[in-house]
């Protein structure tokens, strides 16, 4: 499955486990995967990645394959699975056309803006 990560610039994330390195166009592969738990972690929506690694903070953005078992959260589109490979970087534009062309996609969803003051 085609879904989006967000990371720090040196490819590095802070989430499950602590810092985790991912390494472009290699496969990394985890034992088991639980939401908000362990395993490695993407999202269907590129806008949800953009809550973890805001843009204009020392982030990329890539493209990934999703592989293995899969753990969807249930509360927002946020994956986890046990195989992820980093296909391509992405730029914020990318990310956010993508992000509009989901949310086109799934025009049922309930979609709410949650940024401060809006």
């Amino acid at each position: 499955m085609i879904a989006y990560k967000g990371c720090w610039e040196d490819l590095t994330c802070t989430f499950g486990k602590g810092k985790y390195q991912y390494f472009k166009g290699r496969k990394i592969k985890e034992e088991s995967s639980k939401c908000a738990a362990r395993g490695l972690h993407c999202a269907e929506y590129t806008f949800d990645c953009f809550h973890w690694y805001p843009p204009g903070k020392g982030c990329c953005y890539f493209e990934v394959e999703a592989a293995g078992s899969l753990d969807e959260c249930g509360w927002d589109t946020q994956i986890s699975c046990t195989e992820m490979t980093l296909l391509r970087q992405l730029t914020v534009f990318q990310m956010a056309a993508r992000g509009m062309m989901y949310m086109v996609e799934h025009p049922k969803r309930a979609w709410e803006c949650q940024a401060e003051g809006v």
